[in-house]
């Protein structure tokens, strides 16, 4: 059985990627790898944790731990404000559409790896 592994997903025009956790075995392994202080995960259905490189570049660690699409559009969007904040673009009405084009991005590259998976399409809170 191919052992799961998180996906990166670029993030082009802002720079940095996206490090997609599908489970918390994958977001521990990652987290061990950066360097990420254990989040307490067990009650998350998603998580977003930022990384920045020594070279100032941008990372962002994300996890879907419920395997739920609205999840997923959650986590990015957090991605999405975040990577705006950080080369400066304010989000306001006037800028809405660089936030929804690079939503749209994010979900796009991010979308298959779910479908493929078969998960859900809504959260299931307990």
């Amino acid at each position: 059985m191919k052992k799961a592994r998180a996906v990166i997903i670029p993030i082009p025009l802002y720079g940095g990627e996206v490090v997609l956790c599908r489970t918390r075995k994958e977001w521990g392994a990652v987290a061990d790898k950066f360097g990420v202080p254990g989040d307490d995960t067990e009650f998350a259905l998603g998580i977003t944790h930022a990384l920045e490189g020594s070279d100032g570049g941008r990372a962002y660690m994300i996890g879907v731990f419920d395997g739920a699409i609205p999840t997923l559009a959650h986590e990015l969007l957090h991605v999405a404000v975040a990577t705006l904040g950080h080369v400066g673009v304010p989000i306001n009405p006037d800028t809405d559409e660089a936030l929804t084009y690079l939503f749209d991005h994010l979900l796009t590259a991010a979308l298959p790896t779910f479908l493929v998976a078969g998960l859900r399409v809504k959260k299931g809170r307990g």
